[in-house]
């Protein structure tokens, strides 16, 4: 097999090191420039000459989904602007093709500002002078890791009725569709875990074991919790408005992952 020199952006996140591990396992030359390494996206100027001689470069960089990520700016700078500046880097260096991690979009929720501030970064891609895939995740299990917590403490919340069903996917199989198509591919590759659940039922397998209480609440809370959430904390507000549309509408993409959740959740309780 013909190795490359890839770049990965993105590399200390979930999804990254994963890729990080098969980019590594399959020989190629890999850099994962980081801000400790002094390498920040929203800064251009330390981008240059990070792509020069590379072949691909992997993007899985963006703001956290988690509810204790100490970021405060909003997604449009931490996934737009700083891939955005990568783009423009990988172009000037001459890349022939960039792998995005973006997230699955359906109605309800694509107009939400964490799904606009990745669709700025494919819109940016289709004008971009490279080849390009867009991965597109539904939730990862890592995201849903915060329900098991709950769970330990006594309760669950459930935004909404807990009726809508999605199919959540492991990092290591959003990894490995990124490395799947890193030669050539279709532009939007859309991809889910191996089971629909509901809302209600995700919560459950998180909760095995055990017995909290299901706290029901509604749509319209959650929205002005995250409208209040804003006011302080911008990030925080965008993540609370997210959560709050796609919980409630079906989020299922076509399936492709492996691992299950109800695996992934025994594994955090042993």
């Amino acid at each position: 097999m013909h190795t490359m020199r890839i770049l990965l952006a993105g590399s200390t996140g979930a999804i990254g090191r994963e890729i990080a591990a098969l980019l590594q396992r399959d020989g190629h030359t890999l850099q994962c420039p980081t801000r400790s390494a002094g390498v920040d996206a929203l800064q251009p100027d330390t981008l240059r000459g990070l792509c020069k001689g590379v072949e691909v470069v992997v993007s899985a960089m963006g703001g956290s989904v988690s509810l204790s990520a100490s970021e405060r700016r909003p997604y449009a700078f931490t996934n737009t602007v700083a891939n955005e500046n990568l783009i423009a880097e990988a172009c000037r260096a001459g890349v022939r093709r960039l792998v995005y991690v973006a997230a699955h979009k359906g109605p309800g929720y694509d107009e939400t500002a964490y799904i606009r501030s990745h669709e700025a970064v494919v819109e940016r891609l289709a004008s971009a002078s490279l080849g390009y895939t867009v991965v597109r995740p539904t939730g990862v299990f890592t995201a849903l890791a915060p329900l098991a917590d709950f769970a330990r403490r006594g309760f669950v919340p459930l935004l909404g009725d807990g009726s809508a069903r999605t199919n959540p996917i492991h990092a290591a199989d959003v990894a490995r569709a990124v490395v799947e198509h890193l030669r050539d591919g279709p532009l939007d590759v859309s991809i889910g875990g191996p089971d629909v659940l509901t809302r209600r039922g995700i919560a459950a397998l998180a909760a095995t074991g055990l017995r909290p209480r299901f706290v029901s609440i509604p749509a319209p809370v959650a929205r002005f919790h995250a409208r209040l959430a804003g006011l302080l904390n911008p990030r925080l507000g965008e993540l609370m408005a997210f959560a709050a549309a796609v919980s409630v509408v079906d989020c299922v993409a076509p399936a492709y992952g492996h691992e299950r959740l109800a695996d992934y959740f025994h594994s955090r309780r042993v």
